[in-house]
């Protein structure tokens, strides 16, 4: 795909942060005997990462670069933010399980305008500019052409403690199990996102106070680009700040509204 320059800078910024990553990734298993570890040492690249991030970025754009909600770098130019998730998939990355990805999204005045999402592991690269279409890899993406929940692969994560919580989400799964469809959790929402734009999933919910960190901004840009619908949990269009995601083609994204619906009158 032709990329503009801004998109291509989050190109480099992505690629460049991840290769830390890939390195650091071949050295997990072996630390898995220890105890801290492990923590200690994702802990230290996750930072290596959210460093040359923001570096790379806002050397190339002056604007504010936001990661977990957080200003870690306050730009000049107040038009734009950059939107990090140096690691999305951080328990995979400790278990040496490779469905992590860095995130990189680019806001203007509340509305993503492009959106990358790169696993330096599978190599998997995932690119969205508003209005240019959805790319995995410069392969034009389209979400799945599924009607039905019967038969469909439908991502989520699972994340709450809260009794209150916890109970709505198994209602959720019960409604999709008793609609035949399956449930998959890959435990990194920006993948699972991408994967709804490239027709491997046919949809994804999940409601977690860390998707409105923007984890899944990339994402939703990504899914929409793709010809997907998105929104949280009541319908509404989804920012950066959104704490739940929807995300599908048009029928199974009205499907799985209903499933959520229906679980909160539980």
């Amino acid at each position: 795909m032709a990329c503009s320059a801004l998109v291509d800078v989050m190109l480099k910024a992505a690629r460049k942060a991840s290769k830390g990553i890939l390195r650091d990734f071949g050295e997990i298993v072996s630390l898995q005997t220890s105890i801290h570890g492990p923590v200690e040492f994702v802990t230290a690249a996750i930072m290596r990462v959210k460093d040359i991030l923001s570096v790379e970025l806002s050397k190339a754009y002056p604007f504010s670069v936001i990661s977990e909600g957080k200003e870690i770098f306050g730009g000049t130019d107040k038009s734009c933010t950059w939107i990090v998730t140096p690691v999305d998939g951080i328990k995979n990355l400790l278990h040496g399980i490779p469905l992590l990805a860095t995130s990189i999204a680019l806001e203007r005045y509340g509305v993503i305008i492009a959106g990358v999402i790169y696993n330096p592991v599978t190599g998997e690269l995932f690119v969205a500019e508003r209005g240019k279409g959805a790319y995995l890899n410069d392969r034009r993406l389209r979400v799945s052409s599924r009607k039905q929940l019967s038969g469909s692969l439908i991502g989520t994560n699972f994340f709450g403690v809260d009794q209150m919580w916890t109970k709505m989400r198994f209602q959720e799964l019960f409604r999709l199990r008793s609609n035949k469809a399956s449930i998959r959790l890959l435990g990194c929402c920006s993948l699972s996102l991408a994967y709804v734009a490239s027709g491997g999933f046919d949809g994804y919910i999940e409601e977690n106070k860390s998707v409105a960190l923007g984890i899944g901004a990339a994402g939703l840009l990504i899914v929409r680009e793709a010809g997907g619908f998105t929104s949280d949990y009541y319908g509404k269009d989804n920012t950066a700040s959104s704490n739940s995601v929807v995300a599908g083609n048009e029928d199974i994204h009205r499907l799985l509204l209903s499933v959520i619906s229906h679980s909160k009158e539980q």
